[in-house]
């Protein structure tokens, strides 16, 4: 064997470029074994670090392997994963801090270092790089360099603000390490931990601890006299593991190590490990392959990168591949295989050409951008014919990732559907879960572990019912245009526009809605943010042309005005709805024979509240047929803000409020008295139709009235006699007359 020390920049666990390794035919035929197969692979050759056994084995739970199988076999895979763990310790948590710059070191609660983090993050700028990760940011109140937005109360994400600390080092059991950030979580279940030798622990539930053999090991799994787990002064054992039965705040460190450990009131802690195993193995057999490994926010990228490199390091050095390149954003190995980590943002990867691209939580991308990201990314894997697309995720709500998630189980798409439920992860039982529902919530419960699509609760549509709208493939697409039916003879249909300034921020949109018969369906959709005002009348008139000089309803707040006035004027268009505004009746659609009418709607708070609460009741009662995936995209972050509705932050509403309009318009009178289908008579008839058929049947009453003409004649004489006798009441008197008198 040649000589080979040294390593890559003075690493001699890395091969250097160049190195050639004199193989034995034993290992020969291991490289063929590990070649062909990634699980035999990873079980026999990833490792992790035992300062007291050297390295081990990686120890795979079934699911993980199945995983791993279902990335080896098919080229588009889409995984639905439940939360694993939260690593976050209690805002007393005592870590030993070093300043790199002045050399200080001091012991301090982790509450106390985020609060001198803070205060020093306000004197300082933001880092440049800041704005290159995906993450949406923002200045707030003065005392946040960083916080991350929360797309809604019941969808919870674990960090809600971050600041680089990079100036300062936590005490590890390999010494000092550089911390890259400090993290503020969301509330989490609080845990107490008390070890024989009196340190105690204050934590997140799945806070992860190492035992004895540093394997690593949940705070609400560990046995009390039983379970062995490692501190600054040796070996500890747990006397007390007791949930408190409260939610806190909790916070965490990204360390800037390979493994990640770190001490906390003396006791080692560590950040969740991810399976990088078929990454690794692609990299290492497969000549010039090229990973992207991008998640929602830059800083994770990396993170998953060195989970990688780690991996990587503990390879035998007749595996490994030589360097040329090695550093935090990317990895370049002699045999033309490359891994670059980024955010998930337009700009990532664009002009790259990529064998394998890896989203790490795509289902946090906000809607907006992930359609941007995809558009720009995509290309560069439709190059190869056998290129791969691997997303795990986390459900985050109805949202885009949901949309893939559904075409990939509905086989509307190649995407492989992957579902890892909480059941399959070790230790976790019935009785886990119910304690896990007590001490959370069932909504909670549902969309971390059991992986369902929850909506926001204040959705326009309720969330049960977006669940089970069914969008269909368009028959025919011209470039913004997605046609689902073309035109029939004898059809009337409305088209309702919403007008944008073509700047590239929202869209001109319009939805083309057949109302022949009821119950009404969208047969077309327009969505494009760039395009001219100045064009968009000629595109409108062209299309409207087409689908029989449909009823065209333009929103005029801004410049719709502008469209409306030259479809009328120069293009001389006839069918344009037109509407009046009264004093106490508001806007209302007209026939033109009043003096003040105009060329269409403004948007007002009267007019949205009619059309929301119209169209919620269309569809919700299935009379309008909503067969665009944009459109329905869109209705699931429609939510109510202040007194009306509105796009989640992150989100568009425009074709959403082409269905507003037109949910408004077919209230107009003038709408109802046009058209044969009136949709309130129908919907008022099925009502009442509910209504006698969950009547109680009612038997009849037998009076005997109608049985006096078998009275007998000892009873006649007695009436005859009362009535000479006593005035009649109406009520004998038309008994009476019933005799025939």
């Amino acid at each position: 064997m040649n000589d080979i020390t040294g390593g890559y920049n003075a690493n001699p666990n890395l091969k250097k470029a160049g190195i050639k390794i004199e193989w034995t035919q034993e290992q020969i035929k291991e490289y063929m074994k590990c070649s062909e197969d990634p699980l035999y692979f990873a079980l026999n050759y990833i490792k992790i670090v035992n300062l007291d056994l050297g390295l081990v084995p990686f120890k795979m739970w079934d699911f993980q392997k199945n995983m791993l199988q279902t990335f080896h076999k098919n080229r588009f895979v889409i995984c639905k994963t439940g939360r694993q763990s939260g690593k976050c310790v209690h805002i007393d948590t005592i870590v030993k801090i070093k300043d790199n710059i002045t050399g200080e070191i001091f012991d301090t609660t982790i509450g106390n270092f985020y609060k001198l983090v803070r205060e020093k993050s306000i004197k300082n700028t933001c880092r440049t790089d800041i704005e290159t990760e995906f993450d949406i940011f923002e200045q707030n109140r003065k005392h946040r360099l960083r916080e991350v937005s929360l797309l809604s109360d019941k969808t919870e994400r674990k960090f809600i603000e971050s600041y680089n600390v990079n100036r300062y080092s936590v005490f590890t059991d390999t010494g000092f390490e550089e911390i890259e950030y400090l993290h503020k979580t969301i509330p989490y279940d609080k845990w107490k931990i008390t070890l024989d030798s009196g340190e105690i622990l204050f934590c997140a539930d799945d806070h992860i601890l190492f035992d004895h053999e540093f394997e690593e090991i949940y705070v609400k799994n560990c046995i009390p006299n039983k379970t062995l787990v490692r501190t600054v002064n040796g070996i500890g054992l747990v006397k007390e593991c007791e949930s408190l039965h409260t939610k806190e705040n909790m916070f965490d460190l990204s360390i800037n190590s390979a493994n990640k450990r770190f001490y906390t009131n003396d006791i080692l802690s560590h950040n969740s490990a991810t399976v990088i195993s078929y990454l690794l193995h692609q990299i290492v057999f497969r000549d010039n392959t090229s990973v992207a490994m991008l998640a929602n926010k830059g800083s994770t990228a990396r993170e998953l990168l060195g989970r990688l490199q780690l991996a990587y390091e503990n390879l035998p050095l007749w595996l490994q591949q030589g360097i040329n390149t090695w550093n935090k954003g990317n990895i370049e190995l002699e045999n033309g295989s490359k891994v670059i980590a980024a955010s998930t943002s337009s700009s990532a990867i664009r002009g790259g050409s990529f064998n394998i691209l890896f989203l790490d939580e795509y289902a946090f991308v906000p809607n907006n951008q992930a359609d941007q990201f995809f558009n720009s990314v995509y290309p560069t894997i439709t190059s190869g014919k056998s290129s791969q697309v691997l997303i795990v995720s986390t459900p985050n709500g109805l949202n885009h990732y949901y949309r893939m998630w559904s075409d990939a189980t509905n086989k509307r798409s190649n995407y492989v559907p992957l579902e890892v439920h909480w059941s399959e992860v070790p230790g976790r039982d019935e009785k886990w879960k119910k304690e896990t529902i007590r001490n959370t919530s069932i909504d909670q419960f549902r969309v971390e572990f059991e992986t369902e699509f929850l909506g926001s609760s204040n959705t326009l549509i309720s969330g049960a019912k977006l669940k089970t709208l069914v969008f269909n493939s368009p028959i025919r697409t011209d470039g913004q245009l997605s046609i689902y039916e073309e035109p029939q003879r004898g059809h009337t249909y409305v088209i309702t526009v919403d007008v944008s300034r073509g700047q590239g921020l929202d869209y001109s949109a319009y939805s083309i809605i057949d109302v022949t018969n009821a119950p009404y369906k969208q047969v077309a959709r327009f969505r494009d943010k760039d395009l001219s005002p100045l064009l968009f009348p000629t595109l409108l008139f062209n299309i409207a042309t087409y689908y029989n000089t449909a009823y065209v309803l333009i929103e005029i707040n801004d410049i719709g005005q502008q469209i409306s006035d030259i479809m009328h004027h120069e293009l001389e268009y006839d069918n344009l709805v037109k509407v009046t505004s009264k004093p106490r009746q508001g806007q209302q659609m007209s026939l033109g024979h009043t003096k003040k009418v105009q060329l269409g709607v403004k948007t007002s708070i009267a007019t949205k509240r009619i059309g929301c609460s119209n169209l919620k009741t269309l569809i919700e009662s299935d009379k309008l047929l909503v067969m665009d995936s944009d459109t329905i995209m869109e209705l699931m972050t429609f939510v109510a803000q202040r007194e009306s509705f509105a796009a989640e932050e992150g989100s568009h509403d425009d074709l959403a409020m082409t269905l507003v309009i037109f949910a408004w318009f077919i209230a107009q009178r003038h709408f109802r008295e046009g058209l044969t289908n009136d949709i309130r008579s129908i919907l008022q008839q099925e009502q009442l139709n509910i209504m006698q058929e969950d009547l109680v049947p009612f038997g009849d009453i037998d009076d005997g009235i109608n049985d006096v003409e078998q009275m007998d004649d000892l009873t006649r004489t007695w009436l005859e006699e009362r009535r000479i006798k006593a005035p009649l009441d109406s009520f004998e008197y038309d008994w009476i007359g019933k005799l025939g008198r």
